[in-house]
């Protein structure tokens, strides 16, 4: 039997990210008896096909009323019958949560992956069905997420920063989403590295330094870079200081009493003004 169909607390199909607690989800909500049927991950059993009424024909040659059969033939129609009538019903039992599933999984799915359902089809085709929408959708999304930061990366300006490591974040982010870093490992850093030398050799060296390092290399920590170089941002701001070009702009050197502070802060004022003595 299908279980709580509340959609308070139901994951509804949209994208690969939710493929798995959604096919749990699934899973929870049906019997387990049910679940064997149409579990396309393992090999199904057998779907229960509707039985056949039983004539007196088919236990007597040349008979074609009951009374007609034998004591034996006659106990082996009633036997016959018996079978038939809780066949039926468990027929009709498993048609029933059958239903039941087929409109859960209607309810529970975007309407763009709702044309992929064929009503004629069997319920482990549906679920074989949504698993390959879900499969070319997200390769699609990866070629646009290539392309995106392909373009993002074309389009480094440094008199922009601010705004290109806004789009850079949420590219870096799609990259983390649909796992391609995890391929391409270290090449974010490479790819920094090759944009960021014409402006600032000293940030081109920190960033393949870091490519070289497993730790720091680390996609999942690209925000520590960004956060540097807000607060280069951040600094010239404070100081006042208008430059057509950030990198060439020379910081002056905080006090001493905030020096303990910001390591970090003064190691990013050294590399971006480094240029400023070309």
């Amino acid at each position: 039997m299908m279980k709580n169909m509340s959609s308070t607390t139901k994951i509804i199909l949209i994208c690969s990210e939710n493929w798995e607690q959604w096919y749990e989800d699934l899973q929870v909500n049906i019997s387990s008896e049910i679940w064997l049927y149409i579990n396309f991950k393992n090999q199904q059993q057998a779907l229960l096909q509707q039985s056949l009424w039983s004539e007196s024909s088919d236990f007597a040659v040349n008979v074609a009323m009951y009374t007609q059969l034998s004591a034996a033939h006659q106990q082996a129609y009633e036997n016959a019958r018996r079978f038939y009538k809780q066949d039926k019903k468990d027929y009709a039992c498993q048609q029933d949560q059958l239903d039941m599933i087929r409109v859960y999984i209607i309810i529970f799915v975007s309407h763009s992956k709702q044309f992929s359902l064929k009503t004629s089809q069997l319920i482990c085709q549906w679920l074989k069905n949504l698993k390959r929408n879900i499969k070319s959708l997200k390769n699609y999304m990866i070629i646009q997420t290539k392309n995106w930061y392909n373009e993002t990366m074309r389009s480094f300006k440094s008199n922009r920063l601010s705004q290109w490591l806004d789009e850079w974040e949420i590219i870096m982010i799609k990259k983390i989403k649909y796992e391609i870093l995890k391929i391409q490992k270290n090449q974010w850093l490479r790819d920094l590295t090759q944009i960021f030398w014409s402006v600032s050799e000293i940030f081109s060296v920190r960033f393949i330094e870091n490519a070289n390092d497993e730790e720091k290399s680390n996609s999942e920590k690209f925000w520590r870079m960004t956060q540097k170089l807000r607060e280069a941002l951040d600094i010239q701001k404070n100081e006042h200081t208008v430059q057509r070009n950030i990198f060439h702009t020379s910081f002056r050197k905080q006090s001493d009493e905030n020096s303990s502070a910001a390591d970090d802060t003064q190691e990013t004022e050294t590399a971006l003004s480094k240029n400023n003595r070309r």
